[in-house]
């Protein structure tokens, strides 16, 4: 009979500064480890040769899932398949994902599903208890969701988080993105709950409080972003090609180099300000690469966009101090690049631009997703006639 047994290692380190594996001496049935730290594997025996986990699991009880699940996955007396065998655990699906994600993906893409998915795997661990990906419901997945907003953070940030986890459910259980636990439109009714006015976008004054703080070349990086409303990868790809200094357009098409497609799946032409057009001209006369916004090297600036623009913010004194981010990192998660597209969206719909060329300019493929933008557009209106209705009254 082959040798079934699955066994929990500590890679803990000797009085003499060496690291070894100590056996855990614990029954894989167990329920009362959920907090005991340290570095552990799991082993088994393929045949005759041993094998280990991948990776490291920073909890006992992580490891006991692993192990169960393993268990389950080996044959039975009689050399049958389980019947549990095509279940995925949790957290070794989470690490190969997340492998394939840094593999086929871009480095901001990586950075978001990996914050993202362990956290929910935190979250996990200490609410839902579930070892295995397809016992994840959509009550789960909403649940999730009002924590994440529980804990301070906007609707939108919630429901980006929890289509985040739910992609990756999909991945492992090779479902179309439509058959998950939860629907886009599902995840969202929280914020069709919420008031009209949802979508942030900055004000004139943290504008140019903001603007202060740049050196000449972020200066120029973030009124891009402010004046094109364009998404972060389309200006992280910008090539001087993409550029129309006559017609004053900036194109927004495929970079195939970068993996990169036009979220629509529509390419587009973006009109400019001529007076951003002409510093973006003299910009040119400098450039020694094809990016238009390259690293030293000539590559692309990834994430290090979002880091200039928490930076910048910082130093203007734009935190707000009291979200989750002030108080632990000392970066506000109210300081965004997409809020960059937003406050685009609601200053031009501000000064009397109609929704449908709104729609156009953005690369919206549905006139639901520009209309979100109109809240700010009524709040701005309301909060004028509620002014003048009190004007000089005191």
């Amino acid at each position: 009979m082959a040798n079934r047994a699955v066994k929990i290692y500590n890679h803990k380190k000797q009085r003499d500064g060496t690291w070894t594996f100590v056996p855990v001496d614990i029954n894989l049935d167990t329920r009362s480890v959920k907090t005991v730290p340290g570095s552990f594997k799991i082993s088994w025996y393929d045949g005759s040769k041993k094998q280990f986990s991948k990776g490291h699991f920073p909890y006992l009880a992580d490891a006991i899932r692993a192990g169960k699940a393993k268990q389950l996955q080996l044959q039975d007396g009689n050399g049958h398949e389980s019947v549990d065998a095509k279940r995925v655990p949790i957290d070794v699906a989470a690490d190969a994902y997340l492998r394939t994600t840094k593999l086929n993906g871009r480095p901001g893409t990586y950075a978001l599903a990996e914050h993202d998915l362990r956290e929910w795997q935190e979250w996990n661990r200490k609410n839902a208890h579930h070892a295995f990906v397809d016992e994840i419901t959509r009550d789960d997945m909403l649940t999730y969701r009002n924590w994440v907003v529980k804990t301070g953070r906007e609707a939108r940030t919630a429901v980006n988080k929890t289509m985040r986890v739910n992609h990756f459910i999909c991945q492992t259980l090779k479902l179309k993105a439509g058959d998950g636990p939860i629907k886009q439109k599902d995840a969202e009714k929280i914020i069709i709950r919420k008031a009209t006015n949802d979508v942030e976008y900055y004000s004139d004054e943290q504008l140019e409080k903001f603007f202060a703080e740049c050196d000449p070349r972020q200066h120029l990086i973030f009124e891009t972003f402010l004046k094109s409303g364009c998404r972060r990868e389309e200006i992280e790809f910008l090539y001087w090609d993409d550029l129309d200094f006559k017609a004053g357009t900036l194109h927004v098409c495929a970079k195939p180099e970068f993996d990169f497609t036009v979220k629509t799946k529509e390419e587009r032409h973006v009109p400019l300000p001529m007076d951003l057009v002409e510093r973006l001209r003299e910009s040119k006369r400098h450039a020694t690469g094809r990016l238009v916004f390259p690293t030293k090297n000539g590559g692309p600036l990834g994430n290090s966009l979002l880091v200039a623009c928490k930076r910048i913010a910082k130093r203007a004194g734009l935190n707000c101090g009291i979200c989750p981010t002030c108080t632990k990192q000392k970066e506000c998660e109210h300081w965004f690049l997409h809020k960059f597209r937003a406050t685009f969206a609601t200053k031009c719909l501000q000064a009397g631009m109609d929704v449908a060329t709104l729609q156009e300019i953005l690369g919206h493929r549905d006139l639901s997703s520009t209309m979100r933008y109109l809240g700010n557009l009524k709040s701005k209106a309301l909060r004028i006639k509620v002014d003048s209705v009190w004007n000089g009254v005191k």
